[in-house]
């Protein structure tokens, strides 16, 4: 069973100035559609844009060469089939323009190759943060005061820059943020595979951002959604026949604009 994601590439509040909703009524079916538009735009081209902490096994099957399943943005530890550890200097990462990421290459000069003790399926094991990529903004926010490894309430040193559906990352955890108080956020600590952690006051609080036409595709999706859900019903050229129809997919623009971003084979 997989785990739940916590990310929207629009946040509620983008959606709202983007339709120019002024009131807090409809700000948690808001976050519902946002949360929608992401999962739509992760299908539609079968990659995800958040960051993911996981270790995934592979087969050994010869040679100096591994490729992903999945967008890679970095890696922790590269174990191979023998429970040694490969050296990060004896491996290269393709393609060179990422990430992402979609292989890796033994370095030949390195005299490491991929083997296994006992038997090659699932032998090799690779721990990673995979995804499209990591960009991240300093909020110009810190911790303010010290936050547990179990907490659900994070204090900051300035709360007028957070929304709801923020991703946060303070070290290596991420923190997704659920609702606003007056002086605090109320946070999931360690999602999407991370390990929750404490936090010293003054620690540096980060924004997690995606690519600037997923955030607008995903904030014109929720959008349309939102007005969907509202209406259930969109009016056809003809309103005065009093004729309408259901939408059976999405805008054809919406999808004219994700077909470039659909992931292809690595290579």
């Amino acid at each position: 069973m997989s785990s739940p994601t916590y990310a929207v590439y629009a946040r509620p509040v983008d959606v709202k100035t983007y339709l120019g909703v002024t009131d807090i009524v409809d700000d948690d079916l808001l976050l519902t559609c946002c949360e929608w538009a992401r999962g739509q735009i992760d299908t539609k081209t079968r990659r995800h844009f958040w960051p993911k902490v996981a270790t995934e096994l592979y087969d050994v099957t010869g040679g100096r060469e591994l490729v992903f399943r999945d967008d890679l943005i970095s890696i922790t530890t590269l174990t191979n089939g023998d429970s040694t550890t490969v050296s990060s200097d004896d491996y290269y990462l393709y393609p060179a323009s990422g990430p992402p990421y979609g292989w890796l290459e033994i370095d030949e000069s390195s005299g490491e190759l991929f083997t296994y003790t006992g038997s090659p399926q699932q032998a090799l094991s690779l721990a990673a943060v995979w995804g499209y990529d990591e960009i991240t903004a300093d909020s110009g926010a810190t911790v303010s005061s010290a936050y547990s490894a179990s907490g659900t309430s994070l204090t900051p040193s300035d709360m007028s820059v957070f929304a709801v559906g923020d991703l946060l990352k303070i070290g290596s955890d991420y923190l997704y943020v659920t609702a606003l108080g007056s002086t605090t956020l109320t946070v999931k600590p360690g999602v999407n595979g991370a390990t929750s952690a404490a936090h010293d006051a003054a620690a540096v609080i980060y924004f997690v951002r995606f690519p600037d036409e997923i955030a607008n595709i995903a904030m014109r999706l929720a959008a349309w959604r939102f007005k969907q859900m509202k209406l259930g019903f969109e009016k056809t050229a003809n309103p005065a026949l009093g004729v309408v129809t259901i939408p059976s997919a999405i805008p054809p623009d919406i999808e004219d604009d994700l077909k470039r971003w659909v992931r292809r084979r690595a290579h």
